[in-house]
């Protein structure tokens, strides 16, 4: 479910928002799906919440989207607006009728307030497709004016019922481990040091709505939705590829969140956040609970949701998608 965030929370009115894909996939949409009235949305700290959403494709330049909703964009680019799954489209509607915005947005690390988002599929961003090629081009990073990393999901790929040769990054394997292609523990450890010091964040992709057919979380069945034979079961029919986790499993919830503290532990990996893909299906009271711990871990600690989902912003996430609203820009609405 990989798309771009180019989402923050009450930005001045002056500041450009920046980002860039540098993924294999292109994203559409189909914007006659969305409903006219997305609900409102809380309140930040100097202000409505404001939310922008851009995608752009592989080789393109960069896409500004200025204070004012204006995009504008490098003359390679391609601006393409991101489709959802009918999962979003329901679990967005469902939010329609309550009203947010009363309540007030939680408060962000003060770095991520003029953050510039860069997502990079390690695989294809450099001839090496490691983490030793990215943090080869840590320089050009930063000159481009990059000051967060997003790397999409850096976990083993699963093999059973994979969809195309290589199989998604999406359908992981194991949390805990690595993409062997990408490097080791140390690599990683290493391009996040260097990406530290060259006076950058880095965040990874959380798939926690789902699993690979052959995770090694399928030793525990109860951590799986199931049909009423038993069966474990996609979180959404065409998933074919990913087996759905129940969270309501108290043991499920403590082995995701032992594992998101594995990752952005400071004493270990000291990685700054959580980009969490279709965040908007895991329940809410999970990610507000992983915030809280989270936050007593790591107190800078940004997350970012793929969802558009007003109370996941009261006090789980910083920043999310907010697709409607840049529909809405471009309708003139």
């Amino acid at each position: 479910m990989s798309s771009v965030c180019a989402t923050q929370r009450s930005l001045p009115s002056h500041l450009g928002l920046r980002a860039h894909i540098d993924s294999t996939t292109d994203l559409f949409a189909d914007a006659h799906l969305f409903s006219p009235d997305p609900s409102p949305l809380p309140r930040g700290e100097d202000g409505p919440l404001l939310a922008l959403g851009s995608a752009v494709s592989a080789d393109a330049q960069p896409a500004i989207l200025q204070g004012d909703g204006e995009l504008s964009v490098g003359a390679s680019c391609r601006v393409i607006i991101m489709r959802c799954a009918l999962a979003l489209l329901l679990g967005w509607s469902a939010q329609a009728a309550e009203d947010f915005s009363s309540q007030h947005a939680r408060s962000s690390p003060a770095w991520l307030r003029e953050g510039v988002v860069y997502e990079i599929f390690p695989r294809n961003f450099s001839a090496q497709g490691n983490f030793n090629g990215i943090m080869a081009r840590l320089d050009e990073l930063k000159e481009l004016g990059v000051n967060i990393l997003w790397l999409m999901p850096i976990h083993p790929v699963g093999e059973k019922m994979k969809k195309g040769t290589l199989g998604s990054p999406y359908a992981v394997r194991d949390f805990y481990g690595l993409n062997q292609d990408y490097g080791t523990e140390a690599d990683l450890k290493r391009l996040v040091s260097e990406t530290h010091r060259h006076g950058m964040k880095i965040i990874i992709d959380i798939v926690a709505n789902h699993t690979a057919w052959d995770s090694v979380m399928m030793q525990s069945p109860g951590f799986y939705k199931q049909n009423a034979e038993g069966k474990i079961v996609p979180p959404v029919p065409d998933w074919t590829d990913v087996a759905g986790l129940n969270y309501e499993s108290p043991k499920l919830r403590e082995y995701m969140l032992a594992m998101l503290k594995h990752w952005s532990d400071p004493a270990g990996f000291d990685l700054d956040g959580f980009r969490c893909d279709v965040a908007y299906m895991v329940p809410t009271s999970f990610w507000e609970q992983a915030r809280a711990e989270l936050t007593s871990l790591k107190p800078d600690i940004m997350m970012l949701a793929e969802a558009t989902k007003p109370e996941l912003l009261i006090r789980a996430f910083d920043i999310d998608y907010s697709w409607p609203l840049l529909l809405h820009r471009k309708r003139g609405r």
